[in-house]
């Protein structure tokens, strides 16, 4: 239950899933959306909120 859910959550299930689906964009357009989308949203918010504003070193 552990590998199919990393899977999804680093989006390897999404990247094959379009593969086969549009072979002709490749993997290139989610790619975009997900690196611009996913990371700039969840990871810059969740991680760098927690290092800088609840470290109470800073």
């Amino acid at each position: 239950m552990e590998l199919p859910f990393l899977t999804l959550l680093f989006g390897g299930f999404h990247l094959n899933f379009l593969f086969l689906n549009f072979p002709f964009l490749g993997v290139s357009l989610f790619e975009l959306f997900f690196i611009t989308f996913f990371f700039k949203t969840f990871f810059f918010k969740t991680f760098f909120f927690k290092l800088f504003f609840l470290n109470p070193l800073f």
